[in-house]
């Protein structure tokens, strides 16, 4: 189930017309990437919860740009992660028609990081409340 869900996730993080690379699983992979394709979408695992019919699914997703050289995009770049994570929440949310809810708030952090390149972008705190019976492979394709 975890494994579908994070697979519709990264789909719909595709989507998205800014997002040109996917980090899985942990942000700093980025260093790793000989050259990165930014604008770039990861994302990391949390704790995730039973509950009786329902699992809580909470994930910490990035949008993360490259800064110009006088860093002067930094708040443009921090302005559109809030937007494009924005989407990306509110697709699951539909996709999910009804069954995927969100698990209280999504507080959104916006940071500028050095990874190989100087970068600024947003990430967000997010849970899901997903059944045990969807089908979330099949909610995106």
């Amino acid at each position: 189930m975890l494994i579908e869900f994070i697979r519709m996730v990264e789909r719909i993080a595709k989507s998205q017309p800014n997002i040109n690379s996917i980090v899985e699983n942990d942000v700093y992979r980025l260093n790793t990437l000989k050259d990165a394709n930014y604008s770039v979408f990861a994302w990391q695992q949390r704790q995730h919860t039973e509950e009786e019919d329902f699992w809580i699914y909470s994930l910490q997703l990035f949008y993360i740009d490259r800064l110009t050289q006088d860093g002067s995009n930094e708040l443009e770049c921090q302005n559109t992660g809030i937007e494009v994570l924005s989407n990306i929440i509110r697709t699951i949310l539909s996709v999910g028609g009804g069954e995927i809810e969100l698990y209280g708030n999504a507080v959104y952090h916006p940071f500028t990081q050095k990874f190989k390149d100087e970068t600024s972008g947003c990430y967000v705190e997010v849970a899901f409340r997903v059944p045990k019976d969807c089908i979330c492979e099949e909610a995106y394709m």
